[in-house]
This record gives structure tokens, sequence and C-alpha cells, in this order.
């Protein structure tokens, strides 16, 4: 559905800005979907681009729902598409992703950020969603988000950010509430609703985010490859249905590979999910790299009875499972 939120002007120019949810009807919201994938060339990676690019996509078809509730908006500016800017949260859990914000270079400084920014936090203010985290280096979107509610998670200039209903206080106060006790009681298949809680909520928490800087395939890279036919997930809960691990197995890089993220409390007790996710891949050996600036999943690997086949430089070690 599109729908007109806003039709002003700016400066002496025409302003529309417009709220996109899925699903859209064919050939519905293309415009603005070009726009997207014309201006994805921020990114790090040929691969992290190409993860985003089918995200939208599916998104825009509406493949994500029901586990994922997207909604984006985009500004045009005398016709023309100017800036986009979206969230995503998952209703099962209520946590969710902001972000993608991007204004193109010819409209920028004009104040059309913060005109999405409106009612991009009034539409979360008034949505089950419980918090939207992101991540920038650029100060000034930090300080524009802030305008709105967002607050840096360990404060400086840049980094994480989140903004949280007001039944809770900050973003200290969900981690404890959802991991004061993250040993799981369960494992389960992954779906694509877990990626929020995984990606943003388990990865800023301290004991993660402090302690496990992200070197491998984030969660949802991960359920894209699984949505290509490209190997297994699985997610590791606790008492409080919060997600406190996953893991994945699949083809990367030419490998059959192991990935995954463990809050530190968990990966003592996750052998046994590692154990199902390889019987669940087939029984193929799969290989683990660990960095020494990544986590130690020694624990869970050891539990799971894999082998470490050898060390390299700087203290990486290959593990087969």
């Amino acid at each position: 559905m599109i729908e007109l939120l806003e039709q002003s002007k700016l400066g002496a120019d025409d302003c529309k800005i417009w709220r996109l949810t899925s699903p859209l009807r064919p050939g519905e919201g293309t415009r603005f979907l070009d726009f997207c994938f014309v201006t994805m060339h921020s990114y790090p990676s040929r691969r992290n681009l190409s993860y985003w690019r089918h995200y939208y996509q599916y998104a825009f078809d509406g493949e994500n729902a029901p586990e994922i509730e997207d909604v984006f908006y985009f500004a045009e500016v005398n016709g023309e598409v100017a800036a986009r800017l979206w969230f995503g949260y998952a209703p099962a859990n209520g946590f969710g992703n902001f972000g993608n914000a991007l204004t193109a270079e010819k409209f920028r400084r004009r104040g059309i950020l913060r005109r999405l920014m409106v009612h991009c936090v009034r539409d979360f203010q008034n949505s089950p969603a419980k918090c939207l985290a992101c991540d920038t280096g650029k100060e000034y979107a930090a300080a524009t988000y802030m305008d709105y509610g967002f607050k840096l998670i360990y404060g400086g200039t840049v980094g994480p950010m989140a903004i949280v209903k007001p039944e809770y206080p900050d973003f200290s106060a969900l981690t404890k509430r959802y991991l004061a006790d993250a040993r799981p009681v369960r494992f389960r298949p992954g779906v694509v609703g877990d990626q929020f809680m995984i990606d943003k909520f388990l990865h800023y928490c301290p004991e993660v985010y402090n302690h496990s800087p992200r070197i491998d395939l984030d969660y949802r890279s991960c359920m894209l490859e699984c949505r290509f036919g490209n190997g297994h997930i699985m997610v590791a809960e606790n008492a409080e249905n919060a997600a406190v691990g996953f893991a994945w197995a699949g083809k990367f890089d030419g490998l059959d590979r192991l990935c995954m993220t463990l809050h530190p409390e968990a990966a003592p007790y996750c052998g046994g999910m590692l154990k199902q996710l390889r019987e669940v891949h087939g029984g193929i050996p799969l290989c683990h790299i660990q960095y020494p600036r990544g986590a130690s999943y020694t624990p869970a690997l050891e539990a799971a009875g894999a082998r470490k086949l050898c060390t390299l430089a700087a203290g990486t070690s290959v593990w087969e499972l």
C-alpha cells in the first residue's frame, strides 16, 4: 500500500512524503524500488549490497510478511524521488531495525531527512514494536536521530543507537528484562522474523557487543542464503523466548561453513544445537573459522564434538564439526 503522508513546500519546490507498506500490487512503487537499488552504493562489500537488494525485493513483494512488518518512507521533490528511510520489526517479539537512510546528493542539506523522521518515529510510537536499533558512523546522522528520541547505547558521538517505548527507560533496561539469564532452554529452526532480535538486540547487548566484534555473516545474511536454497539455520532461545544465539550451515566461499553468534552465557549449552544443525544439513562435515578478535565459541564446539584442525597465523583456528 502506498499512502501520501505530506504535501508541502520545500523552499520554492513541491515536496511529497510517501509511506509504503507491503505487500504492493505488481508494478506499484517501482520508482521507489528503483531509487533504492540505484542509491545502494555505500555498502562495504558487493555481497552485503546484494543481500540488502534482495531484502528490499522480498519486502516490496510482501514475502517478509507476516513475520516482519516493513515500513518505507520516500520523499519526492518536484516529482523526483529524493530520499528514503525504513524501519522493520517482528510483531512476534517487538524488536526492530531502523535506517537505510539516504538523501540523493543534489537534495542534501535541505531538511528532507527530518521530514521523514517525523513520520517514521510517529509510526513507531503507534506500532506494537518495543525497540528500533541501528548503527551509524556519521556524527550528523547520529545527531539527527537523537533529536527524534534515539540514544547512543554506549555513549560517544557515533555507534549503536536505539529508540525504545516509554515503558522501558533505555536499551539497557530491555537487555536486563530479556537477557538476564541467557542460558538456552530450547533450539528451533530459525525464521525470517528472528533477524532483528539477533542482529540488533542480541548483538548490541554489552556481553556480546563488547567481546564479539562481528566478523562472520550476520543472521539476516544467513537467512537470505537459506531463502536462496543454501543451508540451514538454528536458533537458541532462553526462558524469556529471547534469541540468545544462532548457527548457520551452508556453502560460503567454496566451503561447507558453520557461522554463528552466541551470547557468552549461552555458548557452553549450545553443543546440542550445533549437533542438530549438522544433522539437518545432511551430516556434511562443517568448517568453522574462529578469529582471535571474535568471540570464543570453543565451549559450544567442544560440546558438539568438533575438533580443532589447526591454528593459523595470528591465532586464527580452524575447526571441523
